[in-house]
């Protein structure tokens, strides 16, 4: 049974909770649905349009993640339809129910100092943090798996909490929780059963949603192995956490073959730039939520005073497990980028957030003057509160397809619109769908899915290089056509010498005008025949 301690406290913060979730979602479907799906997200689109046969062979080969949120996509664009608002909606859910979680586990660090009030905690100030976080707000409102990866890790996070906090009531004589039969009596003895498959069911997600999310699983281990080293008291609960990283690698298993496959295709080629002081302190300062590179340092330093008053009132493995959640991500990315393959980009270390929320949360609630601490809470608010609505404000975007099926729609006629990459198919198909706008757009060198052609990145298979291919084939397909829109990149790494232009024009195509869109550089050429005829000529 739970302590009255935990009670007073989840009637005394129950309002702020519902008031803050509530934010939470005004916030992320705001603006949820004011621009187009950009290319990632029309790999999802794509993605959840497989059956799930395909989400096991087809789509690992296109899209570097596990089928975990595709799947779940794939059931709810079937209930809901596939149009931008629905589509983003299963993320925005994720990202609202995140801010709930994280508020529950800074509940456990309340209970675990000793407080009940829930108008002033760090449950209350991490949860708000978090909803008013642009980070946070801008991945709820993206077709995306990292709104459903940062909710497994809050899980796991709450998970590890609770788990922590139960062997210390056990050893203090406080009640926990000691439901079911005798043997699962003895098999949780000294830990909390809800905590275990809290942390169970949170690292299931993580693993099955985004690859490089085993290395939260490592920061939680390098937790309970420093447990297992400094605080003998807690070697009696090891067997279950021992038994809980069974589990995890059992139902990770199925998903071994690809992610090793993966691994390899990274290791050959990838997009992510080699990591220095720079690029690291760019990235991390969407972690923190604030749009300033200057603010990253000094949220390092209260995450670390945070840790520490942690550890000060709440005592060693409290501190141990919410600061290997929010550090150790960080520091295995950048290892790993350093000695081996770049793979450092903020959005895949959205896991350390929960974490990063309650440390700072943390270092706020516990400075002991009063004044000080309403002042400082009062402050970091007012700056997110800043921050998001900034973010509200901005034109984001990260490609207009608004604006270029917009300028299609009264000029495409019967013209064929070809795409390079062959991946920008997805996102202008789905915004033209959306506009009940029917165009004839072709991949080059093939439509996508293009497994069988040599890849620009091997990590994507799925989207071909033009370098060396024969386009002799593309240039008969429009020998009819008397006018073409090509639809590309400036500066296009699939077609560096822009050789699909020069086929254009060597059968006898004219350009006639260019447009470019930002953000994506991307460049919409109209080619019409010089004289209006439709003879053949061959590529060069």
């Amino acid at each position: 049974m739970s302590s009255p301690l935990d009670l007073r406290h989840r009637r005394g913060d129950l309002w702020p909770l519902l008031g803050i979730v509530a934010l939470a979602a005004a916030l992320r479907l705001f603006v949820i649905d004011r621009d187009a799906l950009w290319l990632d997200e029309g790999y999802s689109w794509w993605d959840a349009q497989q059956s799930f046969a395909s989400l096991w062979s087809l789509v690992p080969q296109c899209d570097p993640h596990p089928p975990l949120y595709f799947a779940l996509l794939h059931a709810w664009i079937s209930l809901f339809g596939d149009g931008t608002f629905a589509m983003r909606m299963l993320s925005a859910l994720f990202g609202i129910a995140t801010v709930a979680v994280v508020h529950f586990a800074g509940r456990e660090l309340d209970v675990a100092r000793g407080k009940s009030e829930g108008a002033f905690g760090i449950a209350t100030l991490a949860a708000l943090l978090f909803a008013l976080t642009p980070f946070q707000i801008y991945f709820s409102i993206e077709a995306r798996p990292y709104a459903l990866l940062c909710f497994g890790a809050a899980l796991l996070t709450l998970g590890g909490l609770k788990l922590v906090r139960s062997i210390k009531a056990a050893g203090s004589g406080e009640p926990i929780s000691r439901e079911g039969p005798s043997a699962s009596r003895r098999f949780f003895e000294g830990i909390s059963k809800s905590a275990w498959w809290l942390l169970v069911t949170g690292a299931v997600i993580v693993v099955w949603t985004n690859n490089t999310a085993v290395l939260l699983l490592g920061a939680v281990s390098v937790a309970f192995i420093g447990l297992w080293l400094f605080d003998r008291s807690t070697r009696h609960a090891m067997g279950p956490v021992i038994a809980a990283g069974g589990v995890v690698a059992l139902l990770w298993a199925p998903d071994l073959p690809v992610l090793f496959s993966q691994m390899r295709e990274v290791s050959d080629d990838f997009w992510i730039p080699a990591p220095n002081l720079q690029g690291l302190t760019f990235e991390l300062h969407y972690l923190i939520g604030l749009d300033s590179i200057a603010a990253v340092w000094w949220m390092a330093l209260a995450l670390i005073g945070g840790l520490a008053l942690i550890w000060r009132r709440m005592g060693l493995r409290l501190a141990l497990l919410v600061g290997a959640l929010a550090i150790l991500p960080v520091v295995f990315n950048v290892a790993i980028s350093a000695a081996f393959k770049p793979i450092l980009i903020s959005r895949a270390m959205i896991g350390a957030t929960p974490a990063i929320a309650l440390a700072l949360a943390a270092a706020v609630v516990l400075v002991k003057p009063r004044a000080l601490r309403i002042a400082i809470a009062i402050g970091l608010v007012a700056v997110h509160v800043i921050a998001s609505f900034a973010l509200l404000r901005a034109d984001h975007v990260k490609e207009p397809w608004k604006g270029i099926v917009a300028q299609l729609g009264t000029e495409v006629r019967d013209r064929i619109v070809l795409v390079v990459p062959n991946e920008m198919a997805l996102p202008l198909a789905h915004e033209a769908q959306a506009e009940n706008l029917h165009l004839r757009i072709r991949g080059v060198p093939a439509d996508f899915p293009a497994v069988d052609m040599p890849a620009r990145y091997p990590s994507g298979k799925c989207a071909p290089s033009v370098v060396g291919q024969d386009l002799e084939p593309l240039v008969k397909s429009l020998r009819m056509e008397s006018a073409v829109i090509l639809l590309t990149r400036r500066n296009n790494t699939y077609d560096p010498d822009e050789t699909v232009a020069a086929a254009l024009r060597a059968a006898g195509f004219r350009l006639q005008r260019d447009d470019y869109f930002q953000p994506g550089d991307l460049h919409v050429m109209r080619f019409s025949r010089a004289n209006g005829t439709t003879n053949h000529v061959s590529a060069p």
